[in-house]
């Protein structure tokens, strides 16, 4: 009898943890997200890179299985994951030995439960359920975020490692303006910044030389849409701004040809930006970027990423005041946040 007893409970462990494999299976097939292995993500970097988004799990995580029934079965963040990076899913307890950036991990506790050795790679040491982590175009670990998050939570996540956003601000500070820009739009004032055509600018500058900054952006971009409602709908720096800098906005892919500084500039068949951004950009495409140039028409320096309105402001200092010449930006950078600290004036993204 007791063998029989045996058989009957190996029978059904098989049968439970087939059931788990066959169920976990079915949700992504049925998934709107188009999941991949890991060593098929890293591959496929090689040749096409992209970000990949790996969300480490385990079968008896019911707010994993919830965040695969909710939030990966919408429609819009599907197709954005799946449009930016190359989504994984990783069991954080699987058995199986994995190669990882030439490094063969294993779990190495054969217990149930326990955490694989990419597991603690992926969390930073800090196995919890889910972790959504995001790496970047060479495979290696940008950030692990943990815990469940529902559409509206992973929204700001998405766009802010899909276009580098993590690069020059943490995330809070741009998560404030991502509300700001998407949650509290009617509560922000219309931008005051007088941004100039280029035709306007060959003119005014003919008259009166000043610094020149140009915004290059894109309609997709939405570091440039909160860039343009945030960071220039603040009113100290939007003064600045209109008082010492003569302000353009450049469409990344404008068809429109520009003369700036005696020679035309077009959007050439062969590629789908204009000549003016990638001669601005020095051929790097980087939305949204901040170009400065002198009177003269002398490129000074190409800033690339998203900048909040306090952060872009010692930059914008910075060359208006001809700082640039005589200083390194570290020293001069240093110096500028002691006096800020000193200052009784308005700073930018005061209310």
């Amino acid at each position: 009898m007791s063998k029989i007893k045996l058989i009957i409970l190996l029978v059904l462990c098989f049968n439970i943890g087939f059931a788990q494999e066959t169920n976990q299976k079915a949700q992504e097939e049925t998934s709107l997200i188009n999941w991949i292995t890991l060593n098929e993500a890293l591959q496929k970097q090689k040749t096409q890179p992209k970000k990949i988004f790996v969300d480490v799990y385990t079968d008896w995580c019911g707010w994993c299985k919830h965040m695969m029934k909710t939030t990966f079965s919408n429609p819009q963040i599907a197709a954005y994951i799946n449009q930016n990076y190359y989504p994984v899913r990783f069991d954080g307890e699987t058995k199986d030995t994995i190669i990882y950036l030439g490094d063969t991990l294993v779990n190495i506790n054969k217990t149930t439960k326990s955490a694989h050795q990419l597991t603690n790679i992926l969390t930073n040491n800090r196995p919890s359920y889910p972790t959504i982590t995001y790496l970047d175009e060479t495979g290696k670990v940008i950030s692990p975020v943990p815990g469940y998050m529902d559409v509206k939570t992973i929204e700001p996540y998405l766009v802010y490692f899909t276009e580098n956003i993590f690069r020059t601000t943490q995330f809070d500070a741009y998560h404030k303006e991502f509300d700001k820009t998407f949650t509290d739009s009617l509560k922000i004032k219309p931008a005051s910044i007088k941004w100039k055509t280029f035709d306007k600018l060959k003119t005014e500058n003919q008259k009166n030389k000043k610094l020149i900054v140009i915004n290059i952006q894109s309609p997709w971009s939405v570091a440039t849409r909160i860039m343009d409602t945030t960071t220039y709908g603040d009113a100290q720096l939007s003064k600045y701004i209109n008082e010492n800098l003569y302000p353009i906005k450049l469409d990344v892919a404008t068809k429109d040809t520009i003369e700036f500084f005696g020679k035309k500039y077009i959007n050439s068949p062969n590629t789908p930006f204009s000549d003016l951004a990638l001669y601005l950009m020095n051929n790097q495409i980087i939305i949204p970027s901040t170009v400065f140039v002198s009177p003269e028409g002398a490129i000074l320096s190409h800033v690339p990423g998203y900048f909040t309105s306090s952060a872009i402001e010692p930059i914008l200092h910075f060359f208006q005041e001809g700082a640039y010449k005589t200083q390194k930006w570290e020293t001069y950078i240093k110096a500028y946040q002691e006096k800020s600290k000193n200052s009784t004036l308005p700073k930018t993204g005061s209310k």
